[in-house]
């Protein structure tokens, strides 16, 4: 496969590039290439974790309610970098703690070797963000989230986690 070069010029590195609200570090057309290719290698995927009940205390999000227990398996290595959370109760409240744990498999939290990366405070929302994150996981690491109750429990439930493959 032939790889592509890139040559920087002094007209490209000399045209200014706005990077205002798009997320880009770089200020000229050229470093704007660059960070383009960089990023472009890199690759964004998620998991989903649904539950169709109300949650209880102590419950730890699986893939779904059928499977409430069963670890998150996060299938390469990447970064932890958002969770969203959606419900259908908007006077739910939560609280979420998210923990990573390196195999093999043992007991559930809070036994076993998972350190909390996490705690994350809903109120009264139907969907939030939690972002700005970067924590590291390996392919195999677990990433457990326990629903602690607060209030209102929360109905029909889905978080979707959102990594960057490294």
């Amino acid at each position: 496969m032939n790889e592509v070069q890139f040559i920087r010029t002094q007209q490209a590195a000399q045209t200014p590039f706005s990077n205002l609200g798009n997320g880009f570090v770089a200020d000229d057309v050229q470093e704007a290439i660059e960070e383009v290719r960089t990023f472009a290698a890199l690759q964004r995927y998620n998991i989903v974790s649904v539950n169709n009940n109300r949650l209880s205390n102590g419950q730890r999000m699986g893939y779904s309610e059928i499977l409430p227990d069963t670890p998150i398996i996060v299938p390469k290595n990447c970064k932890l970098k958002e969770i969203t959370y959606s419900n259908s109760d908007i006077t739910a409240d939560a609280k979420f703690e998210i923990y990573i744990r390196t195999p093999p498999l043992s007991t559930p939290v809070p036994g076993g070797t998972a350190t909390l990366l996490q705690t994350w405070n809903i109120t009264n929302v139907i969907a939030e963000v939690l972002s700005g994150m970067a924590y590291p996981f390996n392919a195999g690491d677990e990433i457990l989230i326990v629903y602690t109750d607060v209030g209102t429990k929360p109905l029909d439930c889905a978080l979707v986690i959102f990594f960057l493959s490294e």
